[in-house]
């Protein structure tokens, strides 16, 4: 008997006119959905209902419910988009992480997917505002970050044939994805010198990079947001990256800053992540300040103003720990 599928919402669109193509393909994927599930030996004879989650802005991610089980099915809305978030997922889960349990991985229309284990529960942003409350919450973030970068990578960015893209630190600043951020950032006047100079910055990354001589598997969005609320949490949502461990660091310590935390709250994330390691303040704060050179361009293109001046401020703050 062939499965009925039924669809009990539409995909969210985004209001940001940057969105336009992705808004386009969310659109075009619920025929494909359709055929995929119908086509699937996994629901062979189940009814299905699909319910699709109206937060994700770069993906198009949903609920599949049969009679048996609860599956998400995950769609990248980026035909740029490099894999990865599989692999990544598989190499968190042997490093002891609590991910998603990934099923399947496959190509549905013009782009990869990924079928994942459903995790039955709110992200820890949506629990705190519920009165959630993580015990030593920060302290914790922070080992299980450190615990995704243990296993070594080679290369930088874009996760392509398990490798990143980029042979060289400063080579995937040049590249492509990195570089277009950075000219966008020069053009509009984003980020002034009273940050940093962004040459400083980036030697002192490279020069980091090059005396460490590998990469980790980088999350490169993490945070409440792409934390479910289990014990232990469970860690989802990467923008696969290779990358080092500090520029995922710097990219945390950026968000943190802007979304309510505190010089305590940071020093307890850190303690996790380093423990008793001393870690380099100069090549963190470089992070800091590249996050912002990485997040511009979008918020800037979304006309996130306040959130552009409030991370101005902060790193003109901090612009002493570059020296």
């Amino acid at each position: 008997m062939v499965n009925k599928v039924t669809f009990e919402n539409k995909p969210w669109l985004s209001p940001h006119e940057v969105d336009r193509k992705f808004n386009e393909r969310r659109e075009k994927l619920p025929k494909q959905i359709e055929e995929y599930i119908l086509s699937n030996p996994l629901f062979k004879s189940e009814d299905v209902s699909v319910y699709f989650f109206q937060t994700s802005v770069s993906s198009l991610v949903c609920l599949l419910r049969g009679e048996t089980k609860k599956l998400v099915l995950k769609i990248p809305l980026s035909l740029t988009h490099a894999p990865g978030e599989g692999l990544f997922f598989k190499v968190w889960e042997k490093a002891g992480v609590k991910v998603p349990h990934v099923f399947e991985e496959g190509v549905i229309g013009d782009g990869p997917y990924l079928l994942m284990e459903f995790i039955d529960a709110d992200t820890l942003s949506a629990a705190e505002g519920k009165g959630f409350i993580l015990k030593n919450k920060e302290e914790k973030l922070g080992r299980i970050l450190r615990m995704m970068h243990v296993p070594l990578g080679h290369g930088y960015g874009r996760c392509l044939e398990g490798h990143g893209e980029h042979q060289t630190f400063v080579g995937w600043l040049e590249g492509e994805e990195m570089a277009k951020k950075i000219s966008y950032i020069k053009e509009h006047d984003l980020i002034g010198d009273e940050c940093g100079e962004l040459s400083k910055i980036i030697k002192i990354l490279a020069d980091h990079t090059k005396a460490i001589g590998h990469t980790s598997y980088c999350h490169d969005d993490y945070g409440g947001s792409n934390i479910f609320a289990t014990d232990p949490p469970t860690v989802f949502d990467p923008v696969p990256r290779f990358n080092d461990g500090y520029i995922d660091l710097g990219k945390v310590m950026f968000g943190h800053m802007l979304f309510g935390g505190t010089d305590e709250t940071r020093k307890e994330f850190l303690k996790g992540y380093f423990g008793d390691e001393k870690y380099d303040h100069r090549v963190l704060q470089a992070a800091t300040v590249l996050a912002a050179y990485m997040k511009f361009s979008y918020w800037h293109r979304s006309k996130k103003e306040e959130l552009m001046k409030r991370g101005i401020e902060n790193l003109i703050r901090d612009k002493h720990l570059l020296d």
